[in-house]
């Protein structure tokens, strides 16, 4: 499994991969191949392409390049679909005759919200611990030392802290420069004996800031009744994502527990033939019309 920052990702279980053809409709044009054939190619956050695994055996696509703004347009056939794209992406994409379809209609009250993400690397050790941590700070929602927290960034003596800047409707159109002083200034109520606002204590050596204008889902009273379960109503169309019905709330622990859901869906549709639709739909090689749901 991988994780992606826009909230989808990519799974390809490999019990499945071994025998059939599962493609991943992701919210980036960053699609890969896997097995004997292997295909790259780069797009934008806000392109989208597909993503696609095999093993063992060439991979049955066609792909029809053409100039478009840069980008590579990918035709792939499989057996099984499922898109990992955000909620917000999914609605604009949903085929026209799947629209009215009660199933992709709850969509619509779903609506992914700005966040901001904050990575800053100080000059010293801050005093955090070994966790995610939620902040009281009305605009760093969670936060965490990655110098503690992960050993890719492991460091004894300087830390880097990632933040999750949320609400950020009215900051995701400031300046880089607006929001990590705006940060600070919160920073300083979280370690005030550490950090100072006007960096007199610890530095900053560099930063990062990176902004998803469409991010998680709005979580607002009734959201939980529009969430899709991972079996949709096309026979052999799945959806996977943090928006998608399971245990958590948009995280990137709910987009990774709604991959393991969607896996069990195929393996009980496919592997265990429980749905005589999906077979159906696999055996003829061609995604399933909105007519046989």
């Amino acid at each position: 499994t991988h994780q992606r920052g826009d909230g989808g990702f990519g799974v390809c279980p490999p019990v499945l991969c071994q025998a059939h053809l599962v493609c991943w409709l992701s919210g980036t044009l960053s699609g890969y191949f896997s097995g004997t054939t292997h295909l790259v190619h780069p797009g934008t956050a806000s392109a989208v392409g597909v993503e696609c695994c095999s093993t063992n055996y060439a991979l049955p696509f066609t792909h029809q390049p053409h100039a478009c703004n840069s980008l590579l347009h990918v035709q792939v056939e499989g057996d099984l679909y499922v898109s990992a794209m955000p909620v917000d992406i999914m609605k604009l994409l949903t085929p026209e005759g799947w629209a009215n379809l009660p199933y992709f209609r709850k969509l619509d009250g779903l609506e992914g919200v700005p966040v901001i993400n904050i990575h800053i690397w100080f000059d010293r050790k801050l005093s955090t611990v070994d966790h995610l941590l939620f902040s009281r700070s009305p605009l760093l929602s969670v936060y965490a030392d990655m110098s503690t927290t992960c050993k890719e960034y492991h460091d004894p003596d300087k830390s880097m802290l990632e933040l999750v800047f949320a609400p950020a409707e009215h900051w995701i159109g400031k300046s880089d420069e607006e929001i990590i002083a705006a940060t600070m200034t919160e920073l300083e109520r979280l370690f005030p004996n550490e950090i100072a606002a006007d960096q007199s204590k610890a530095k900053i050596r560099k930063f990062k800031i990176v902004k998803t204008p469409r991010s998680v889902y709005k979580a607002t009273a009734g959201r939980e009744d529009y969430r899709p379960t991972q079996r949709s109503p096309i026979s052999n169309f799945y959806l996977s994502g943090d928006y998608t019905k399971q245990k958590y709330l948009a995280s990137m622990e709910g987009a990774i527990f709604s991959g393991k859901l969607t896996t069990e869906a195929i393996v009980e549709d496919v592997n265990m033939r429980k749905r005589p639709e999906t077979l159906a739909a696999v055996s003829k090689k061609e995604l399933a019309t909105a007519a046989s749901a």
